[in-house]
C-alpha cells in the first residue's frame, strides 16, 4: 500500500462515519510505513563500511517529518551521493529547506551528485529559493527534475542564476506556474548553462511575451537540442517569434521543438513556423504541433517533408523536392503528385511502395 492515497476512499459509497474511520485508518497506516522508511534510511546512512551513493524514496509520500529525519541522518553520516530520488513525497518548502540546509553546510560531500529528482511535490517558490542556495554545492549536477511543484516566477527568479553554477544537462520544469518574469530570467541565464541539452517548460503559463525572452536565450545557446513548450498559451505571434529567432537563424544544435497542445497556434502560426523557420533550417528533425481544423493538408505535408529531409541528411535536395509546394492553389493535386515524384527520384531509400 506504499503508493495508496487515503483520499481515494472518499469515492466509495459507504456511510459517512465509517468512511471517516477508513480514511483515518489508512492515514495512520501510511504514517507508520513512513516511520519504517525512516528506520530503513537511518540504518543505511549509519553504515560505516561504505559511503551511501543513492537514496531512492520515490513515491513514498513520506512528508516533511520523514524528510527532516533524512536530512539529519545525511548530516551525520558518510555520504558520496550521486542520486537523490524523492519524487511524490509530499515535500513542502519546510521539508526542502531542511535538505537544502544540509547541502549548503557541507564540505564537498555532495560534489559527486549528478541527479536530483523532486518532481510531484509541493515545494513552491520558497522551496525553489532554498534549492537555489544549495546549487553552489552541486557543481557536477547534470539532471534536475522539478516538475509539478507549484513553482512560479519568484522561485525561478532565485533559481535560474544559481543553475549556472552546475553542470546541468537536463532541466525539467513541467507543470509549474512560470510566466513572463520567470521566462525572462530563464532566457537571460540560458546561454550561461552551456552544457544544457534538454529543457522542458511544458504545462506552464508561457504566452507570446514570455516567448520573446525565451527565444533569445534558446537562439544564443550552443548545445541545447530539445525544447518542450507544450500545454502553454502560445499563439500565432509566439509561433512566428520562435520561427524567426530559433529556427530562421539556422540553429544547428536544436533537434526538437515540441509545441503540442497550444490551441491558439492556428494556420498562420503554423505557416510562419514552416516558411520563416523550417525553410531556413537544415538541422531541426522533430516538431510537434497541433493541426488546426480545416487547415490546408498540403501545409502539413510540407512541414513533414522538411523534417524528413533533415532527418535523412538530405537537406541539400530540399529545393528540388519541395519545389512543387510553391505552386498555386489551382494545381494542388498535381503538386502533391509531383512532390511524390521528386521524392522518389531524389530520395528512393525513404520510400516504400506496394504495387
Amino acid at each position: 500500500f506504499s503508493n495508496v492515497d487515503p483520499n481515494i476512499f472518499r469515492n466509495f459509497t459507504i456511510p459517512t462515519l465509517l468512511q471517516r474511520y477508513v480514511i483515518e485508518f489508512f492515514s495512520i497506516l501510511l504514517s507508520e510505513m513512513s516511520r519504517g522508511i525512516d528506520t530503513e534510511i537511518l540504518r543505511c546512512l549509519h553504515k560505516d563500511d561504505e559511503a551511501l551513493k543513492i537514496i531512492n524514496l520515490s513515491n513514498r509520500r513520506c512528508g516533511d517529518a520523514a524528510i527532516s529525519i533524512l536530512a539529519s541522518a545525511m548530516k551525520n553520516s558518510r555520504c558520496e551521493l550521486t542520486d537523490l530520488e524523492l519524487p511524490l513525497n509530499c515535500i513542502s518548502p519546510r521539508g526542502l529547506a531542511s535538505l537544502a540546509a544540509v547541502i549548503c553546510n557541507s564540505h564537498g560531500e555532495y560534489d559527486c551528485m549528478v541527479r536530483v529528482r523532486l518532481n510531484s511535490n509541493d515545494i513552491g517558490d520558497a522551496g525553489a529559493c532554498s534549492l537555489a542556495l544549495a546549487m553552489r554545492k552541486l557543481p557536477n549536477l547534470k539532471e534536475l527534475h522539478l516538475a509539478n511543484n507549484s513553482i512560479g516566477d519568484d522561485g525561478i527568479l532565485s533559481l535560474a542564476p544559481k543553475l549556472t553554477l552546475t553542470s546541468l544537462e537536463y532541466l525539467d520544469l513541467y507543470g509549474n506556474r512560470i510566466g513572463i518574469i520567470g521566462s525572462k530570467a530563464l532566457g537571460q541565464n540560458l546561454p550561461n548553462l552551456s552544457l544544457l541539452k534538454e529543457l522542458n517548460l511544458s504545462g506552464n503559463q508561457i504566452d507570446d511575451e514570455a516567448i520573446t525572452y525565451l527565444s533569445k536565450g534558446i537562439a544564443k545557446h550552443s548545445a541545447l537540442k530539445k525544447v518542450c513548450l507544450g500545454f502553454n498559451n502560445i499563439s500565432n505571434r509566439g509561433a512566428e517569434i520562435l520561427a524567426v529567432e530559433c529556427l530562421g537563424c539556422n540553429n544547428e544544435h536544436l533537434d526538437s521543438l515540441n509545441l503540442h497542445n497550444n490551441p491558439n497556434i492556428g494556420e498562420l502560426g503554423t505557416r510562419a513556423l514552416i516558411q520563416r523557420g523550417l525553410a531556413c533550417n537544415y538541422f531541426l528533425k522533430e516538431m510537434n504541433i497541433d493541426w488546426v481544423r480545416g487547415a490546408d493538408q498540403l501545409l502539413l505535408e510540407e512541414m513533414n517533408m522538411y523534417l524528413e529531409l533533415n532527418r535523412g541528411g538530405r537537406s541539400t535536395l530540399r529545393d528540388e523536392v519541395l519545389e512543387p509546394f510553391a505552386w498555386s492553389e489551382i494545381f494542388r493535386e498535381v503538386s502533391m503528385l509531383s512532390s511524390v515524384y521528386h521524392l522518389v527520384r531524389f530520395c528512393p531509400e525513404m520510400c516504400e511502395f506496394n504495387i
